[in-house]
């Protein structure tokens, strides 16, 4: 691997990491919004793979100016994330145009809480076809938006910059 992109990913895992701090009370607010509280000892991280991966899709093409979209895989199709038992879990993540993932919410599986790897990793397998990701996606966009609002608002991205559609 080049000394570039270990520099890369190690600059993505400090804006990943950030971005994962950001999110963690609008997590709450939502599960407290849809009465879905967490049970004792469960990643405040579970079931917001979906919100979050379209949020650090776009706050990390507003933030690096590179082409990120969702990505993601559910097991009936073989894909999705292995967790350290080797079972695959229903899961979304952001991949960047050159094959970097970054995950905030892997932690839901086990994983450390904030993930940057390539995506030949083997604990992310890719099974949901574009068009099943852009069906998904208007689901999940309004909230991300929501926060990457609130986000532009505290700074922690650019603001003034058209959000990709």
């Amino acid at each position: 691997m080049s000394t570039d992109r270990i520099a890369r990913m190690s600059a993505l895992g400090d804006t990943a990491s950030e971005l994962r701090s950001f999110l963690e009370p609008f997590w709450m607010r939502r599960r407290i919004a849809t009465g879905r509280l967490p049970d004792a000892g469960a990643a405040c991280s579970e079931g917001m793979c979906g919100f979050t991966a379209a949020f650090t899709a776009e706050a990390l093409r507003l933030l690096d100016g590179s082409e990120w979209r969702v990505a993601g895989g559910w097991p009936q199709s073989g894909g999705g994330m292995a967790c350290r038992e080797r079972r695959l879990n229903a899961h979304l993540w952001a991949v960047s145009d050159d094959g970097l993932v970054v995950d905030l919410t892997a932690d839901q599986f086990g994983h450390p809480s904030v993930i940057v790897t390539g995506c030949h990793d083997p604990r992310y397998v890719e099974s949901f076809t574009r068009e099943e990701i852009e069906r998904h996606l208007p689901r999940v966009m309004p909230l991300a938006e929501e926060w990457l609002g609130c986000a532009a608002a505290e700074g922690v991205i650019p603001s003034g910059m058209r959000l990709a559609a």
